[in-house]
């Protein structure tokens, strides 16, 4: 076996696997293409042009006859690095947008907004540098396969897996599969606040599973949305998600598509008590720019009935059953609807304190007349605090995950 640095440009790696057809990804033990998620194909595309790491790209070369002018022609397969090609080659071909968490990044001097853009929407100079940029790139001659097969286990071993990741095998390929379509959905891949970090360590799968898991009416057997709880429910899930269920909660979530930039209150101590009320104000015809004009005003009043249950110990089920009471009562007021009897809390005098309520209005229609786009524009412009979450720390992955570390970002905002 005999190894080789291969200059080339990713440009024309691409022109070689889609026009040339002699770079392929056909090993057996493979993944398949088309792996990973929205948030770790951006951070690829912002690594590149941040000029941050990339490992290098490891190809299996071996000949491919003569062509038409009796020169020797070679063939590639990727041993290593078919996520990281496959994934620039479909943002090359405007195959998706930058997640709406993806960080800015300087090329030659600039600095350059990424987040939510396709590659054609991108400025020249960083379309430049993602079409002439060179991988390390290593190519491997006089191979056995056994020697293919070694390298390969070598190179990919020692992986460690959140909690969250450690969910995926008790859902399942086919909920797996829809998760990962739901969380490419504006309100998921643009809107929820959210960092780079969080978002790698898929802890916006993990608010999915909350989610669902407060949804679900038959489930009661929890004492608190951790991580860990949610590993223990997805036991269950994989044999109850019906595809009924499925289409229900993808509908909830394209409903929230209003948010398809990020907004500073989708903060992970909010986002399923959000989305588990979503699923009225949808069943009662409430416009969802409406619904989106309640919370904004609602967090905006920074509700103390509502902090009460956030901070320290907020993913806690009492905690997350106190904020989810204090938004039903402050929405119930607000669309001047009636709370079932059993929905009525005791927070319902603190709530309406708040002054979130559509005042001064006689009915329903009155209040959905207003503009909610701008008073929803106004508020968020408002200015803010500094977001905790925001804030480089040296905390490790696994004890800032959206799980064991009960949600640091506790704030109602």
């Amino acid at each position: 076996m005999t190894r080789s640095n291969l200059p080339v440009g990713l440009g024309t790696l691409r022109k070689w696997k889609e026009e040339k057809g002699n770079l392929k990804c056909t090993l057996p033990y493979q993944r398949h293409s088309g792996m990973w998620n929205l948030i770790t194909k951006s951070m690829l595309v912002w690594s590149l042009l941040a000029d941050s790491y990339l490992p290098p790209i490891v190809l299996l070369k071996d000949s491919d006859g003569l062509d038409e002018k009796g020169k020797q022609q070679s063939k590639y397969e990727i041993l290593d690095g078919q996520q990281r090609l496959t994934t620039l080659f479909s943002f090359m071909n405007n195959e998706f947008k930058l997640h709406g968490s993806t960080p800015e990044a300087e090329v030659d001097g600039t600095v350059y907004d990424l987040a939510g853009f396709t590659f054609t929407e991108l400025s020249d100079e960083c379309k430049d540098a993602i079409t002439g940029f060179r991988f390390s790139v290593q190519c491997i001659e006089n191979y056995t396969s056994e020697e293919a097969e070694m390298l390969f286990a070598n190179i990919n071993s020692g992986v460690a897996l959140s909690t969250v990741q450690k969910s995926k095998p008790k859902l399942g390929e086919e909920i797996c599969n829809y998760m990962r379509d739901l969380l490419e959905k504006p309100f998921f891949s643009q809107g929820i606040n959210i960092t780079a970090n969080q978002a790698l360590r898929e802890d916006d799968f993990g608010l999915a599973l909350q989610s669902v898991m407060l949804l679900d009416s038959d489930y009661n057997d929890y004492k608190s949305i951790s991580m860990s709880e949610c590993l223990k429910y997805a036991e269950r899930l994989r044999n109850l998600f019906t595809k009924s269920h499925r289409d229900d909660f993808s509908d909830i979530v394209s409903y929230l598509g209003v948010f398809n930039e990020k907004t500073k209150f989708l903060r992970k101590n909010n986002v399923p008590i959000i989305i588990v009320l979503a699923e009225q104000a949808f069943l009662n015809d409430i416009e969802a720019e409406s619904y989106k004009a309640f919370l904004s005003e609602f967090f905006l009043s920074e509700s103390e009935a509502y902090k009460e249950f956030s901070g320290s110990g907020n993913v806690k089920r009492v905690n997350v059953e106190g904020r989810l009471n204090v938004l039903k009562d402050a929405f119930y007021k607000y669309f001047r609807m009636t709370p079932p009897v059993e929905e009525k809390s005791e927070h319902t005098e603190d709530s309406n304190s708040n002054g979130v309520c559509a005042e001064d209005q006689n009915d329903v229609e009155n209040i959905s007349n207003e503009d909610p786009i701008e008073n929803a524009k106004d508020i968020l412009d408002e200015p803010s605090l500094v977001d905790v979450d925001d804030v480089q720390t040296g905390i490790s992955d696994e004890n800032e995950s959206v799980a064991e570390s009960e949600d640091s970002d506790g704030g109602q905002n």
